[in-house]
């Protein structure tokens, strides 16, 4: 915190370093903070983080919140323990490998992650903006991707560039988009 200045301004997505007279991101497109709101974001979070116990106990009531691959629970795992939520994996046995005598062989190929019951909703933020930020959905245009080439319609939207033009065309004809025969 000692190297946010007070007087400037930063966004609360990206954390880029604005003048006090600007007002949104360029980049993120949200309103500033100023440096001394920023200041007290990051003491709220840091007495959150302090306040939560990342060690879950048998006496804890737990929630499955997602089901995969034990690299990919681990993963998640370690993004929540940065943020002092603790977790649990358990193994469904029922994917475990099965010798002809019907015996469990190996280790299970799908685990439940588990948090507690009152740290699902974050824990669920959590991993979302995680995604999003490891796939760089949070910075992807989506406008265009429910545009639907029917070949029925009189016109159509290119879902790369927006154009309209009529449908006995087969490329954009503005970015040359195919759209099959």
């Amino acid at each position: 915190m000692k190297d946010i200045d007070k007087e400037l301004k930063y966004c609360p997505a990206c954390k880029d370093e604005y003048r006090a007279e600007i007002t949104r991101c360029a980049v993120c497109e949200v309103e500033l903070l100023t440096g001394e709101q920023l200041i007290e974001q990051l003491a709220a979070r840091e007495k959150k983080l302090q306040s939560r116990s990342a060690e879950i106990s048998p006496d804890d009531d737990l929630v499955v919140i997602r089901r995969g691959g034990l690299p990919d629970m681990r993963y998640l795992g370690q993004v929540l323990e940065k943020e002092n939520i603790g977790s649990l994996l358990a193994g469904d046995m029922n994917t475990c490998a099965k010798d002809r005598f019907g015996n469990t062989m190996g280790h299970p190929t799908s685990y439940d992650f588990q948090v507690r019951r009152e740290d699902a909703a974050e824990a669920l933020h959590i991993i979302e903006a995680e995604h999003k930020k490891a796939t760089h959905l949070a910075h992807h245009d989506n406008n265009g991707s429910d545009y639907i080439f029917n070949p029925a319609a009189e016109k159509a939207k290119c879902p790369a560039c927006g154009h309209i033009f009529p449908t006995t065309e087969r490329n954009c004809p503005d970015c040359g988009l195919g759209f099959g025969d």
